[in-house]
């Protein structure tokens, strides 16, 4: 290279180098731990939803780190259903475990995630220490049912029997209602479209944000 193209190399090394600074990606770091607000888009049921479904739930708040918009509102999470348990009979409790793994921006850009659930807005409780939804149980309701067939049957056996067959009416219809109640299931889970759901990051989760994604 002679010396009089020399400078006129530099420069053009300094520009293409600083072109490339201007254009380096920059990056957010959604923490561990971080809540994402949003509401279910597919209803969801115990007694029909197996393991493996798939199901999303689109982002109400957007995520901030540090001032920036990270994750916007209008973005959708994709889940799946990792453990589902049907309630048993008599006094069983329906279960559900949902896990998250996928997160689509609106402009259409995904980003991989682990996340679970750790709280939602609806009746059925959440053991937070395992992310487990867990249906309401149906004690009070098998109790009320094996007592209105006792008092069906004492009803019957007092105006047949006198006070004996109160005691026996009361005993045989018992029986029946307890029968009748151990042949159902106690009450499933079922979560409707528009719940609000509280999703947990479980990894910290890295956002590349040179490009526009809402858009």
């Amino acid at each position: 290279m002679t010396p009089r193209l020399f400078p006129t190399a530099i420069l053009l090394v300094w520009t293409i180098g600083f072109s490339s600074l201007l254009q380096a990606d920059e990056w957010l770091i959604v923490s561990h731990g971080t809540r994402i607000r949003g509401q279910l888009e597919t209803t969801l049921n115990s007694r029909i939803h197996r393991q493996g479904d798939r199901f999303t739930v689109e982002v109400a708040e957007s995520i901030l780190v540090n001032g920036v918009e990270a994750i916007p509102a209008g973005s959708v999470i994709e889940g799946r259903v990792s453990r589902v348990k049907r309630a048993g009979r008599v006094q069983g409790r329906a279960e559900m475990n949902l896990s998250y793994d996928r997160l689509v921006f609106p402009s259409g850009i995904a980003e991989a995630i682990i996340g679970s659930q750790a709280d939602l807005d609806h009746e059925d409780h959440i053991d937070r220490s395992e992310g487990t939804i867990k249906g309401a149980t149906s004690r009070k309701r098998d109790a009320a049912a094996i007592g209105t067939s006792a008092a069906a049957g004492a009803g019957i056996g007092l105006a047949y029997g006198g006070g004996g067959g109160a005691v026996m009416g009361a005993g045989i219809g018992g029986l029946v209602g307890l029968v009748d109640r151990m042949g159902r299931r106690g009450k499933p889970i079922r979560i409707p479209a528009g719940t609000l759901m509280i999703i947990r990051l479980d990894r910290p989760l890295q956002i590349r944000i040179s490009g526009d994604r809402s858009q």
